[in-house]
């Protein structure tokens, strides 16, 4: 009778819907039971066991981690994201991670799986999002409702990179148990996200949307010259600005920390000749000078009609901050350098720039244009060197003959002869 197989302690199966054998590993840590799978083979199994025994005695795994609430562990987090600027998005993301894991029986770290993320971010890409008109006053309800609020659209589904930012959000916070974190998200495959909107100005649409602006022109000029968001530059106060220095200091940022911007001498020359520091402690002031530049006000007031008038491609005012960037690229600045004034935390952002600072490219594609037109040099009698086995004279002028060069008459170039492109 044949012995049966000997089962190794620590490693367990189960069968899926479909009836497949799937692979699990169990280990204890600290008295603690830490489960982790499935896996397609026995092999990948009993090799996650020993990696995490592995882990736990060099202190890399957390063993009461995955015990811990999630409803505690999301809480914790919104609380080291306080500082952040935009609240109501982390507010948003902490109440659908908690209704989510409420509705799926989800209490404690451990219970989160690969699965039940892949399950979650399908229900994103189903889910429509409410959008429309927001709640008015009765006063507001007898007006008659903007076109751009009429043409909203209703029930729209999420983009790729907006649920990215629901996981990146969860992924942050799973940042107090590494272990789930790793088992999670280290082969997490991310949506596809497109690459942006990149558009920049040229010097003559700058100068046509200049003169479209009339005396708002310089406002967009010192866009372009610092990089400043429109919402950062319309709330920039006098105290902030540092002409000596040539500095603006930042107190509220998208990063939700103070930042620096450094003035070129244009910038600050532009600023030398606001006189709203008369008025006012804002420097883009409203028609109250004790309220700053209403953002939408101006940009539908203003901004819409200037373009319109221009008749150049559609611009936003965002897109002087990429023209901004795409001008440092031009000029040759590393990505790093242009990550630091566009007050990026990394230089992934900074990468959409990237093609505009190539210049070993174009030498290269310039070489393929040159190849092979040395080889067809033309001679004065129709020989060439192969043809006769020595090198084909040339009839010189008076002066060459006479044993004075620089009298000689320069012949055409090589270049000239076949449209080489210049080398200046």
């Amino acid at each position: 009778m044949a012995r049966p197989p000997q089962k190794e302690r620590g490693l367990y199966t189960r069968k899926d819907a479909e009836g497949k054998i799937l692979w699990y590993c169990r280990a204890y840590l600290n008295g603690r039971e830490q489960r982790v799978g499935p896996f397609l083979t026995k092999t990948e199994a009993k090799d996650k066991r020993e990696d995490l025994r592995a882990d736990h005695r060099q202190g890399k795994v957390d063993p009461d981690g995955g015990w811990q609430r999630i409803e505690d562990l999301i809480d914790r987090h919104l609380t080291l994201k306080a500082d952040k600027k935009d609240q109501a998005t982390q507010r948003q993301f902490a109440h659908w991670w908690k209704a989510r894991c409420k509705a799926k029986g989800l209490k404690r770290v451990k219970d989160l799986t690969v699965r039940a993320l892949e399950e979650a971010r399908d229900d994103l890409k189903r889910e429509r999002i409410k959008q429309g008109p927001a709640r008015v006053s009765a006063k507001q309800m007898k007006r008659k409702p903007p076109v751009r609020k009429q043409q909203e659209p209703l029930g729209k589904f999420r983009e790729p990179a907006t649920i990215n930012r629901y996981f990146r959000w969860l992924q942050s916070a799973l940042n107090q148990v590494k272990q789930t974190r790793r088992e999670l998200f280290d082969h997490w495959e991310w949506e596809s996200e497109s690459r942006g909107r990149t558009r920049h100005l040229s010097p003559q649409e700058e100068q046509a949307l200049d003169s479209a602006l009339g005396r708002y022109g310089p406002w967009a000029r010192l866009a372009i010259l610092t990089g400043l968001r429109q919402a950062e530059q319309f709330r920039l106060e006098w105290k902030h600005v540092d002409l000596e220095q040539g500095l603006l200091t930042l107190p509220t940022t998208k990063a939700g920390r103070v930042q620096h911007v450094h003035l070129s001498d244009e910038a600050k020359a532009i600023l030398r000749g606001f006189d709203s520091w008369q008025v006012s402690k804002w420097v883009f002031p409203s028609e109250n000078p004790a309220s700053p530049m209403n953002v939408s006000n101006f940009y539908h007031r203003v901004w819409i009609p200037a373009v319109k008038r221009t008749g150049i491609e559609w611009v936003r005012w965002h897109d002087l901050r990429h023209t901004y960037a795409s001008r440092l690229a031009m000029s040759g600045h590393n990505e790093s350098t242009i990550a630091a004034l566009l007050r990026h935390s990394t230089t992934a952002l900074v990468r959409r720039y990237a093609h505009l600072n190539q210049p070993h490219l174009r030498q290269a594609v310039e070489s393929v244009a040159g190849f092979g037109k040395e080889l067809a040099k033309p001679t004065v009698t129709g020989e060439t060197e192969s043809e006769t086995g020595k090198k084909p004279e040339t009839v010189g002028s008076v002066g060459e003959g006479n044993g004075k060069p620089e009298s000689a008459e320069v012949g055409v170039s090589e270049g000239e002869t076949f449209g080489a492109p210049d080398t200046n």
